[in-house]
């Protein structure tokens, strides 16, 4: 061991003779002070680096698809948050009146996107809520007592209530393929072609389209 000592440096073992016994006492006691401190500094630089979490990049979350068809039954379990029971069977009835015949998912969901799609809308009178467009003077022919009494068809009354879980899956901006659309948003017309109980829709009677075509078309039929 080697002790410095009043600006000398010597082995501990003759440090006694050279320097006396209390020189090397003290000498010592610095040692000992100055390795604690390199001690205690090792250890809290160690423990700074041990505290240091390292960086983790985030991630593009990706889609779940079973997640989002998930959320679309949890919609339609819950549409009285969203829509009132009139505006479900109001809706289905005439629906039901325009094209039951036609017995098609497919065109029944279309004629009740071109009720979603007149709402709000701009040049529909009563635009401000579904009642007020399907009760509008001149709009919708089968919206009579006559029909709006009948018995609903269950499986007309699911579509309307599927479309209408759509709409809302829509405005949380859901995906395309998950809110499913067989109409455009910018259609609103529609009209029964050649007694085949299947219906074109129109955007201002120009431009007609055909729900079966639709890309993003969720139904069987």
């Amino acid at each position: 061991m080697m002790l410095a000592i009043t600006g000398c440096v010597v082995h501990a073992e003759d440090a006694d003779a050279i320097c006396g016994a209390g020189a090397v006492s003290n000498a010592i006691e610095v040692e000992k002070a100055r390795s604690n401190n390199l001690v205690v500094e090792l250890a809290i630089d160690t423990a700074a680096e041990s505290t240091v979490e390292p960086v983790v990049e985030s991630e593009t979350p990706v889609v779940d698809d079973d997640a989002e068809r998930m959320e679309l039954e949890w919609v339609k379990n819950h549409l009285d948050k969203y829509y009132t029971d009139e505006e479900i069977r109001q809706t289905a009835a005439v629906v039901q009146a325009e094209d039951l015949m036609a017995y098609s998912q497919t065109i029944w969901s279309a004629h009740v996107w071109t009720v979603l799609n007149r709402v709000g809308r701009p040049g529909f009178a009563q635009n401000d809520s579904i009642i007020g467009i399907l009760s509008a003077k001149n709009q919708f022919s089968t919206y009579k007592p006559k029909y709006l009494e009948k018995e609903i068809n269950e499986d007309v009354l699911w579509i309307v209530k599927d479309v209408f879980a759509r709409k809302i899956l829509e405005k949380m901006g859901a995906s395309e393929e998950m809110v499913g659309r067989t109409l455009p948003a910018d259609y609103c017309f529609f009209k029964a072609s050649g007694g085949k109980y299947n219906n074109f829709y129109k955007y201002c009677w120009r431009e007609i389209y055909n729900p079966f075509k639709s890309p993003y078309n969720p139904y069987d039929n």
